[in-house]
């Protein structure tokens, strides 16, 4: 067995110890970026020199301001020991959807611990240096629709100065007032949502702090942002050009806006739009947040020389790195083909392994795509599993039929789309096929996310359908998430292994049961024991893979 590194091992450790807040996070049903952070972390693995320290922020506040002060100052308390715990020479870092959510009642983070927040920049919070991600908290699809007839929308709301200075140039719009401009006091979100959708501008001046979300929410329907403020966070500013996303507009410009947003031609506006479809598609996601994060935090400590100029304090491996840079600038001498840009340090691929085996979808993708070009089935069907994963790996050596409630619009030798709802049994599909796979899908049945009708029953419904599409003794692959059994509303259930067994066992025979762990390793072909059944093979969020044969 490999020895694990100091960082794995501290990794394990801060994990255990943080445990209790991903319960609380469960317990208050609060939706919040961490959660999703760590959702992407404890599927994927990610190799890092830095500790994440998975504390649910939101779920903290959450409690500081609603239970009794004896038990907010035990949880301090906690949190403190937790603090006192780090490894001063360690570098870590944490995940915090507000600013205020890690600094209300509770002392001040340790030096070597980095924050990523979608709020402001904590140079100015807390005084000392923070490589800043800001990652919006955008949850749930993109809607682009650009058949918009409001002109411009807003919803009226606090008291700092720019926005205290727009409600006042737009008291006199009422609904949809002069100029194509619709103001609103607040609304309920499924109403806001609609307006946003229908409007071409939305104005998102800041509030309290100059980053606001608002901006993503706009873009999320398919609106183009006003952005009013009088100073400018905006993530990313590097790399898009932010003129392209939004209007950017000075306090002192407000009377101008109707000028300013009627000047910009319907090209234009197009543009934008398009511009704005790419943006979130590729750095809102939160799946591309992650990767950006988790990038970033495997470089903290040498950022720190980077971007200050003082190097690590202990003496490390990475020391090669600073004289590699030197010796190319040696080389490169008065010569212009190359100039250098931003430092983008990648120090882990040198002394790396050629990649990672790990985690739920490796797994089972390779694993179930073995089972199936093996038993060379009369003909396979789908249900929802990842297309570019398992999907192309079956395409590879045979055909295969996918059934998927939202639409698909690439077309591949080897791959047959069906657009269905699985809730409902299409009759056509009755005794349909004589193999079914089903992976990391059946989870999401019900909770609306994919474009599904809303349904507490919803995996049941499928589970059945599903056993009614295969025919007598055909093979049905299937995957979920295993742990306590619980709903994360709306990204997906967790089944617990034993309740599995009792849904599964009305229509199928259990043949062989595998599994991924919370480490992301794979574990074939184990024992059902009753101790291992009733703990869940001890994980949290695991990958459970059945394979089943109808009876």
């Amino acid at each position: 067995m490999k020895k694990l590194t100091n960082i794995q091992k501290e990794q394990k450790r801060v994990t255990k110890m943080c445990q209790f807040t991903w319960e609380m996070q469960a317990a208050s049903q609060v939706m919040s970026f961490e959660r999703d952070v760590h959702r992407w972390y404890l599927q994927h693995r990610p190799k890092c020199n830095s500790v994440h320290l998975p504390l649910f922020w939101t779920a903290i506040w959450h409690m500081v301001h609603n239970y009794p002060d004896n038990i907010v100052s035990n949880l301090a308390e906690y949190i403190s020991e937790i603090y006192d715990s780090l490894d001063k020479d360690i570098p870590y870092h944490t995940i915090t959807s507000e600013v205020h959510c890690n600094k209300q009642s509770f002392p001040k983070l340790p030096s070597n611990v980095y924050v990523y927040s979608p709020s402001v920049s904590y140079e100015e919070e807390q005084g000392r240096m923070f490589s800043l991600i800001p990652s919006p908290p955008i949850f749930g699809k993109f809607y682009f629709n650009y058949k918009h007839d409001i002109f411009c929308s807003y919803f009226l709301s606090g008291e700092y100065s720019c926005r205290k200075r727009l409600n006042d140039f737009l008291c006199g719009y009422d609904g949809r007032g002069h100029d194509g401009f619709f103001v609103s006091s607040p609304v309920p979100y499924p109403i806001c949502s609609e307006i946003l959708s229908r409007s071409t501008f939305a104005l998102t001046p800041r509030g309290t702090q100059p980053y606001n979300h608002r901006l993503y929410e706009a873009m999320q329907y398919g609106a183009i942002p006003v952005y009013i403020s009088d100073r400018y966070s905006l993530p990313y500013s590097d790399e898009v050009d932010w003129h392209n996303l939004a209007v950017l507009v000075d306090i002192d410009d407000i009377e101008k806006l109707p000028e300013i947003l009627r000047s910009i031609s319907p090209e234009q506006i197009r543009q934008m739009q398009e511009y704005g479809q790419w943006f979130m598609e590729n750095y809102v996601r939160v799946d591309k947040i992650c990767e950006r994060i988790f990038m970033h935090a495997d470089n903290l400590e040498n950022r720190i020389f980077l971007e200050t100029g003082n190097k690590p304090s202990k003496k490390n491996e990475e020391n090669w790195f600073y004289q590699d840079f030197e010796e190319i600038k040696r080389q490169k001498g008065n010569d212009t083909t190359f100039e250098f840009s931003n430092m983008f340090p990648i120090l882990t691929d040198k002394n790396d392994q050629a990649g990672t085996m790990k985690g739920h979808y490796f797994h089972q993708d390779l694993y179930v795509a073995q089972l199936i070009f093996s038993a060379k089935p009369e003909k396979h069907l789908d249900i929802g599993s990842r297309t570019d994963g398992f999907i192309a790996h079956v395409a590879s050596f045979r055909e295969i039929e996918l059934i998927d409630i939202r639409p698909l619009e690439s077309h591949l030798e080897n791959i047959t789309f069906r657009q269905a709802d699985l809730m409902e049994l299409p009759p056509e599909l009755v005794d349909y096929c004589d193999s079914i796979s089903s992976l990391h899908a059946i989870e999401h049945f019900g909770l609306g996310r994919y474009g599904d009708p809303v349904d507490y029953y919803g995996h049941l419904k499928a589970i059945k359908n599903i056993a009614n599409i295969l025919k007598k003794d055909g093979f049905f692959y299937f995957s979920v998430p295993i742990g306590q059994q619980r709903i994360e509303f709306n990204a997906h259930r967790v089944f617990s292994v034993g309740y599995l067994m009792k849904i599964l066992s009305q229509d199928f025979e259990i043949k062989s049961f595998s599994y991924v762990n919370d480490e992301g390793d794979f574990f074939e072909n184990v024992e059902l024991t009753e101790k291992n059944v009733s703990l869940n093979y001890n994980c949290y969020y695991g990958c459970g893979i059945f394979i089943l044969q109808k009876r």
